[in-house]
This record gives structure tokens, sequence and C-alpha cells, in this order.
């Protein structure tokens, strides 16, 4: 079941998209937030009004964050539209490092530059998703159903 987030659940958002990955608060602010049981939703704020007749509603507004994680971790679907708008804890892949994401290794000494946490990897500037900084490391959180979906032209 979901409900609509609290102000204290949309501020710890907000303040953590903003120190983590330089989003601009006002961007979070104008979409309407739910929360599953885990997992974090966002809608344009009149889709709560919005019941056609005669339509069937699956699941409304897009899978954001999945918040089983303390902070949330963005989903790659959210990265991928909105990533144009991260500008901290950004990585832009080489070639050698994306190919490596490919093959599901780690990506050795990348994560030295950067805190303990989750990370923005982009490849020509495209984001791609989510990584996580091990150590000296970064591991890729991309789904590998995802990885399949990516073009050998795009190395």
């Amino acid at each position: 079941m979901r409900h609509l987030l609290s102000n204290d659940e949309l501020d710890g958002l907000v303040q953590y998209m903003e120190t983590r990955f330089g989003l601009e608060p006002a961007f979070l602010h104008q979409f309407s937030w739910e929360k599953s049981a885990r997992d974090f939703w966002m809608m344009p704020k009149d889709l709560l009004q919005f019941s056609p007749q005669d339509s069937f509603i699956e699941k409304r507004g897009l899978r954001a964050f999945n918040g089983d994680k303390n902070p949330p971790k963005p989903t790659t679907v959210f990265i991928q539209r909105f990533g144009r708008m991260l500008n901290k804890n950004v990585i832009d892949l080489t070639t050698q490092q994306f190919q490596l994401i490919l093959d599901k290794k780690l990506i050795p000494n990348l994560g030295r530059e950067h805190d303990k946490g989750f990370v923005i990897l982009k490849r020509h500037g495209f984001a791609l998703g989510c990584g996580f900084v091990r150590g000296e490391d970064i591991e890729s959180q991309i789904p590998v159903r995802m990885l399949h979906t990516i073009s050998p032209k795009f190395l």
C-alpha cells in the first residue's frame, strides 16, 4: 500500500539529493511523492486528481528510489531520465571502465576521489545509472537486464 510522503520524509530526500548529487531542491518539490513498503514514487502533482472513468491505471508515477537502503538508491530509470541535472559525484566512464561494467566487474581505484556511497555513472555524457563506492573501487548498480540493451557501438 502506498501513502503520501510526509514533509519530513520529503525534506530528507531533497537534502540527500542536493548534498550527494547537486540536484536543485525545487526540482523534487514540483512533484507529488508516495512511498510503498520499499520504494519512493514520483508523479506530476495533478496526477492525483486524475481519475478517468474508462481507464485503468496499473501504477501511478515513476519509481524513483529504492527505499530499503538508507539513504535510498536512485533507480536506473530516474538517473537515466534526470541525470543531466545531477552534477556532484558523477563519473564519466572511459572505454575500459565501461567494459568492466559490461563484464560485471569492479572498477578499480576509481572510488578514491569519492566518499562511500552512490555515484552517477555516465558514458559520453549520458547517465547510465548508479554505482557504489566500495573502498577504492566502484561497483555498478545498473541492472544486468539494462546492460544487455546497450549497443556495443556505445563503447
